[in-house]
């Protein structure tokens, strides 16, 4: 089973799910406001945008830190990536 580290804590989550949704099955809760699990995703609230650090595809050793935020609703759960959803950053932006 897939796991992922966020803010400390690791969760692991079953078949494919963005990061919020793995989240929210794993009891931790992103701030978001336009997601729903039933409806598609529009993302366009910007709310729950977070940032990762995901798995290197040439060295899957080392984590690559996305330079950007990202939404974690339509962001896909990678195993062994990071998130950080209580960063100076991902709080500046739900302000």
């Amino acid at each position: 089973m897939p796991t992922m580290d966020v803010d400390g804590k690791k969760i692991a989550w079953d078949g494919r799910k963005m990061i919020l949704q793995a989240c929210l099955d794993a009891g931790m809760e992103i701030p978001h406001y336009c997601y729903h699990q039933g409806l598609s995703i529009v993302a366009s609230c910007r709310i729950c945008l977070v940032e990762i650090e995901s798995p290197d595809p040439i060295d899957p050793g080392k984590l690559m830190k996305i330079p950007k935020l990202v939404p974690s609703c339509q962001t896909p759960a990678v195993d062994g990536m990071k998130v950080h959803s209580i960063s100076p950053k991902s709080i500046a932006n739900t302000k």
